[in-house]
């Protein structure tokens, strides 16, 4: 995130993450919010976190869960994900194709939700490689992944409207997207 986008950020976690105690030591808004992007971001274990801004490890295993929280309940609010595949029941709020597709317009369907399907998976490396913590890493998570990926989505939707690029390393000379969902047999890294 560029400086602005982090200050605007933390305006608006500030009322959620501010501290009220009687202590005098209590962890600024913006030392909180940088320390969780800073998580999503490397995915990099709690005690290097919070040896680079003198932290305990509880205090920061604290701030992601609290951050993480933050987020998800806003991005259930700001966000809506229509469009699963077919391991998923049919729901009002989800859209899943046709098992055995019985006529032109059902086959019409499938080729459009599988359409869309290829944007899901390319978006899911976008956020794999934005994120770090999402990316497999031989560790187990130390919290709710579902609301590691949803904060993540919102923080990525975030960069989308405020046109933050991405990642160096996930756009080549051309400047097209290396997006690992898609071109794993041409970059031949052993990722299938």
């Amino acid at each position: 995130f560029p400086r602005r986008e982090i200050l605007r950020l933390c305006e608006e976690l500030d009322q959620f993450l501010r501290q009220r105690t009687t202590r005098s030591r209590a962890v600024p808004t913006h030392t909180q919010a940088l320390v969780a992007l800073r998580f999503y971001a490397s995915g990099t274990f709690q005690n290097v976190l919070g040896d680079t801004v003198g932290l305990t490890q509880v205090s920061v295993s604290r701030i992601i869960r609290d951050v993480t929280q933050i987020l998800s309940d806003r991005a259930r609010i700001e966000i809506k994900m229509p469009t699963s595949d077919s391991g998923y029941p049919l729901e009002p709020f989800l859209m899943t194709p046709f098992g055995n597709p019985s006529t032109p317009a059902e086959v019409r369907y499938n080729r459009s939700h599988t359409k869309i399907r290829v944007v899901v998976e390319q978006t899911f490396g976008i956020l794999k490689s934005r994120f770090r913590c999402l990316h497999r890493s031989g560790r187990s998570p130390q919290y709710d992944p579902a609301k590691i990926v949803i904060a993540s989505i919102l923080l990525h939707n975030y960069c989308v409207m405020r046109r933050v690029p991405l990642p160096h390393d996930m756009v080549d000379n051309d400047g097209e997207i290396d997006n690992p969902a898609v071109g794993v047999a041409k970059a031949g890294t052993g990722q299938a």
